[in-house]
């Protein structure tokens, strides 16, 4: 696997479902998603497992560790060649990925 997606979570509901639509748009297919669900209470992990792409992997964490800590225990358990940050409220552009992977792929 070429990149590990890695997306702390925290109460992001209103958002989540945007981004992962234009997480799983993307042009650029070979990922996985980390998701990070860091104790939301509004939705989000609910949210999160409505989606049944198999890239797809949830953590829980038991208690609030903040973005860092969350973002930390995604790139933990990344398995890609490179890891791709991505806010639970962002939306990206569908070429991001391909162009991100295009540049390090050519600079290593």
């Amino acid at each position: 696997m070429k990149v590990s997606v890695v997306i702390p979570v925290f109460n992001k509901a209103p958002w989540l479902k945007e981004c992962l639509e234009s997480v799983f748009a993307q042009t650029f297919q070979d990922f996985e998603v980390i998701a990070v669900d860091d104790a939301s209470t509004d939705g989000s992990l609910e949210l999160l497992r409505s989606f049944s792409d198999p890239r797809l992997r949830i953590i829980e964490l038991p208690h609030n560790v903040g973005p860092g800590g969350a973002a930390q225990r995604g790139m933990d358990a990344a398995q890609g060649d490179y890891i791709i940050r991505v806010d639970a409220d962002d939306i990206m552009y569908p070429d991001r990925f391909a162009v991100q992977v295009a540049v390090l792929d050519s600079d290593p």
